[in-house]
């Protein structure tokens, strides 16, 4: 048995500041995560208008080549982000974006291929219990009980 020598104020005042630091900067990055999901749908919206629309169209051949070539992103993530704003749109009355912009672009991205392959009953089970900053652990375990994968 190791002889352990009992904290003493200093290291309790030292722990206290550490956690009062940990939550300050923990609080700062939940806030930056929903900044980056607001402009993740804000892209996907921008996207979308511009894939339908066919506003690339005078500049360019085709949509993947507008956007490697004019927006600087994958045509893969235009399309990842053109189907999350779509699946927000769509799911809004059983998962409210005040929660869907807590949970992050690789729940979001989980749910988007996941839930198409279910019943919209589970589908809406799941969506209306996921909690403000639920974990993707949290949220891949409760779709895999559904979908078994």
């Amino acid at each position: 048995m190791q002889n352990r020598k009992p904290l003493d104020l200093d290291d309790i005042t030292d722990l206290s500041r550490i956690k009062v630091k940990f939550n300050q900067h923990k609080n700062r990055i939940l806030n930056t995560k929903t900044g980056i999901f607001n402009s993740i749908i804000a892209l996907g919206k921008e996207l979308k208008i511009v894939k339908e629309k066919g506003f690339y169209r005078p500049y360019y051949r085709n949509f993947k080549d507008y956007c490697i070539n004019e927006i600087d992103i994958s045509w893969q993530t235009a399309y990842d982000y053109i189907k999350i704003y779509f699946f927000i749109e769509e799911n809004k009355d059983v998962l409210p974006i005040e929660i869907a912009k807590t949970i992050g672009h690789r729940s979001l991205k989980l749910l988007v291929q996941k839930l198409s392959k279910i019943e919209e009953k589970q589908r809406k089970s799941i969506l209306q219990n996921i909690t403000e900053y639920e974990h993707y652990n949290s949220i891949k375990n409760r779709i895999s009980t559904f979908t078994h994968g």
